[in-house]
């Protein structure tokens, strides 16, 4: 389960490298082939909508607070705990 890795990694590495896909019908989350963490999110990237979906959701799923460290201009970005 994608979830599970992730929050195994953001806990042995301290942050987890994502790519944000948005527009999409429900919040997903999985793992690539190349490593990497797809989070699909409903929201639109207007007016840091998206960012703040992707933080709710991910603090309510992992059980701990986390933030955006970097990427806030791009699709891919760092998650760190809070």
């Amino acid at each position: 389960m994608a979830i599970l890795d992730l929050k195994r990694e953001i806990n042995t590495r301290g942050f987890v490298k994502i790519r944000v896909k948005t527009g999409k019908k429900e919040f997903k989350i999985e793992k690539g082939d190349d490593g990497l963490f797809m989070v699909h999110v409903t929201s639109k990237p207007i007016e840091g909508l998206a960012h703040l979906e992707i933080i709710k959701k991910l603090s309510k799923l992992l059980g701990f607070k986390v933030k955006i460290k970097s990427g806030l201009n791009s699709k891919t970005k760092i998650i760190v705990k809070e």
